[in-house]
């Protein structure tokens, strides 16, 4: 699991990408992480009560709903699968992760 942490004011949010499967990935945003993965796994309704096997594979930390919102939204448009492979690539080291992730607050 990729997980980032990065601070600004306000209320700490999490977005965050599922692969419910080989092919399908969930994309969210929330305020209480422990939360809302219980709610994937014991909801009967919504995107991903079909799927048996959820995994945590994006996890990325801001203290801003803004911002968190603006990066939910980003990676919804791209695409899981394209977002996740464009971050991997941009993973060497933690402080150019740091910098690919603020680069992509200014794209959006």
């Amino acid at each position: 699991m990729m997980k980032l942490n990065l601070s600004y004011d306000g209320i700490t949010c999490y977005v965050y990408v599922l692969r419910c499967d080989k092919k399908m990935f969930y994309t969210g945003l929330t305020n209480n992480m422990e939360r809302r993965i219980k709610e994937h796994r014991n909801t009967k309704t919504g995107y991903t009560k079909k799927f048996k096997q959820k995994e945590i594979v994006f996890l990325y930390q801001l203290d801003n709903r803004k911002e968190a919102r603006k990066v939910e939204i980003y990676i919804k448009e791209v695409g899981a699968r394209k977002f996740l492979l464009k971050y991997e690539k941009g993973l060497k080291l933690e402080t150019r992760t740091k910098l690919y992730i603020k680069s992509l607050l200014q794209i959006i």
